[in-house]
């Protein structure tokens, strides 16, 4: 846009009076141009629009603007025609707007931390290869990453399954109680080792409902291959009254007293 000239030429057959006015003005508006530059007088600086309270772009998309409505009015803006909801804008109160921005506090060195629209993921590096990832949606599914060489481990939401995973090792400990429990009705806890399930010993499970541990369950119970203890003396009728007088083949009698044996053990199976 071309600004519009204020010097016009003297008239036809002009006097001395006019002489010294036109002199006077063009060196009023000299001083007006050289000391008191603002929008009055410039409508363009270097490819910059210049209007009474902003200074943008050609195309509008970037600029700063003085305008001053008693609201926390945009101070500075890019990426849209209209500051008040262009993608980054700083008010006046200096708060900042930045939509779609790549925030790292480093570019290539770590440790680094990242926040990247276009993978929507927040990062923490002490390394390329040791790191804390955030996913909002990887494949669908919020998760947390965590990964150095030696191990990845993960946090997961998918559906109404929330799981906590690792690669390598992994460790649940507590320098308090430690409890992992269900509270519906016919829903179960279970372990499914692909080896075995490691306790220190016996003692260590125990039964809130038997109020005992499973060492001294198993006390109570039979030993495979020790012997019982003695049973004593008996002594046995074998379906006779003792003190029955029979008689003999060939003649007499005799008087029935049971069957009499020593204590003796048996093998558990």
């Amino acid at each position: 846009m071309c600004p519009i000239p204020t010097f016009t030429k003297l008239g036809p057959q002009p006097e001395f009076n006019d002489l010294v006015n036109k002199i006077n003005t063009l060196v009023s508006e000299l001083q007006n141009l050289m000391l008191g530059v603002d929008s009055v007088n410039i409508f363009e600086a270097g490819g910059w629009l210049v209007t009474s309270d902003q200074l943008a772009s050609q195309a509008g998309d970037v600029g700063m603007s003085t305008t001053a409505t008693g609201a926390d009015d945009v101070r500075l803006w890019a990426g849209s025609t209209n500051k008040d909801t262009a993608p980054w804008r700083v008010t006046e109160s200096g708060k900042m707007t930045a939509t779609g921005a790549l925030i790292q506090s480093a570019d290539s060195s770590y440790p680094r931390v990242v926040m990247d629209p276009d993978t929507d993921l927040f990062a923490a590096y002490a390394s390329a290869a040791e790191f804390i990832k955030v996913f909002a949606s990887e494949t669908g599914v919020p998760s947390l990453y965590f990964e150095n060489a030696s191990n990845t481990a993960r946090i997961k939401l998918a559906g109404s399954l929330f799981s906590i995973g690792a690669f390598a090792s992994l460790l649940l400990s507590s320098t308090g109680n430690l409890e992992i429990s269900t509270t519906n009705a016919g829903t179960d806890i279970t372990l499914s080792p692909a080896d075995k399930v490691i306790v220190p010993s016996w003692s260590t499970i125990f039964s809130t409902g038997a109020l005992i541990t499973l060492q001294q369950a198993l006390d109570t119970k039979a030993t495979v291959g020790a012997s019982t203890s003695t049973a004593g003396a008996q002594s046995l009728n074998g379906g006779i009254p003792v003190g029955t007088v029979l008689m003999v083949d060939g003649g007499g009698t005799v008087t029935w007293n049971g069957i009499s044996f020593s204590g003796h053990t048996h093998t558990q199976n």
